[in-house]
């Protein structure tokens, strides 16, 4: 497999059509990047706030990936407050993180919200912060203007079964994915972590993203740090089971015994042909 570093924006071009091409996927892969500066951002790249709009990080994925939009999402832009936070575009001390969070009344348990409130901002929120980071880019794959830092691919459990065999080809440690799920922000904020901890992450869009971002009933996602993306289009359909798109079934070998009713008639068939 080629060597990320070594790749150039027309490799990642070639990558999102390659896996749009073999997966047979309803929507594109998404190039997404985190900037630090307005400075990064392309020329074609285009800011809600641009308009006097406000659209949340999902929304931005969803206009990439079915419409082929590039956008770039900052706290200016965006109307999701939580994402905001959880991206780091802001700096709140932990009390404040707290006190925002338990008024969003979506738990029952006060006590354990504000402990699970109080461990999030301790293990997540204050490192991203220091990160220093200001906004997100996203444009589809195959068409994107940048070097992505991460890759999200919308599919059914079929298409992401191909991609799980595909990450399991060489059952390399930096290609296991990691599991584990919430109610809300799964796709923008497993797409960090998959950048960040550099391990592709499982998707079950969320409440909000549910509602807002046109998922359908059999969508689920992936994110993948950019070189997990590249071996995925790489080695598809590579592990020795037969399996391509469309999906090669078997086809049984039946007898008359599959129903009863058959058995009877065949029965009385064959006494006819006696006579």
């Amino acid at each position: 497999m080629s060597e990320t570093k070594s790749l150039s924006i027309e490799d990642y071009q070639k990558s999102g059509d390659e896996i749009f091409r073999k997966l047979h996927t309803a929507t594109h892969p998404i190039a997404v990047k985190y900037i630090k500066s307005l400075d990064e951002v392309p020329d074609g790249v285009k800011r809600p706030s641009d308009n006097g709009l406000k659209m949340s990080i999902c929304q931005a994925f969803t206009q990439s990936r079915r419409f082929s939009d590039h956008w770039c999402i900052t706290a200016e832009d965006n109307f999701c407050i939580p994402s905001i936070i959880d991206h780091g575009w802001v700096k709140l001390t932990k009390e404040e993180y707290v006190e925002m969070q338990k008024k969003q009344d979506w738990y029952t348990n006060p006590e354990a919200l504000e402990k699970f409130i109080r461990v999030q901002y301790s293990k997540n929120v204050k490192d991203i912060m220091n990160l220093g980071y200001i906004g997100v880019m996203s444009a589809p794959l195959n068409e994107t203007t940048f070097i992505p830092d991460c890759v999200l691919i919308y599919g059914n459990g079929k298409q992401m079964t191909y991609m799980i065999q595909s990450l399991g080809f060489e059952r390399r440690k930096d290609f296991r994915i990691n599991v584990s799920f919430g109610d809300y922000g799964e796709s923008c904020r497993k797409a960090l972590r998959a950048f960040l901890n550099n391990r592709p992450e499982i998707i079950i869009p969320g409440n909000c993203e549910r509602k807002i971002c046109l998922i359908q009933e059999e969508e689920v996602a992936m994110a993948l740090p950019t070189q997990a993306a590249i071996y995925v289009a790489e080695y598809l359909f590579s592990q020795g089971l037969g399996l391509k798109m469309p999906l090669r079934q078997v086809m049984p070998r039946l007898t008359e015994e599959v129903y009863p009713g058959f058995v009877s008639a065949k029965e009385i068939l064959d006494k006819l042909e006696k006579k």
